[in-house]
């Protein structure tokens, strides 16, 4: 598979590719039309996951500030399955 995601603000959706043997198509076809599967974050699940993504984060020079920082965590998956885990203030 070999797929972009469409840009921010710029486009409405993004384009995939699928090559597969015709022995597969049924599975495929399965796979393609069926049900998504729900996905959660790891970084609450995993000890230090998040502590340690943030901290990449930091060493890359993506966050390189307070605000930085919560901007960061805010485009996380985590971030936006708060509701479902507690992270803690003392990362900040």
């Amino acid at each position: 598979m070999k797929g972009r995601a469409g840009r921010k603000g710029k486009d409405t959706h993004g384009e995939s590719f699928l090559c597969y043997a015709k022995t597969d198509e049924e599975k495929v076809m399965k796979l393609v039309k069926g049900d998504m599967p729900a996905i959660s974050s790891c970084l609450a699940k995993e000890s230090n996951a998040f502590e340690r993504g943030l901290l990449e984060a930091v060493v890359a020079n993506l966050a390189t500030s307070h605000t930085a920082m919560l901007t960061y965590v805010s485009w996380t998956l985590c971030h936006h399955q708060a509701e479902e885990y507690y992270i803690s203030n003392e990362v900040f």
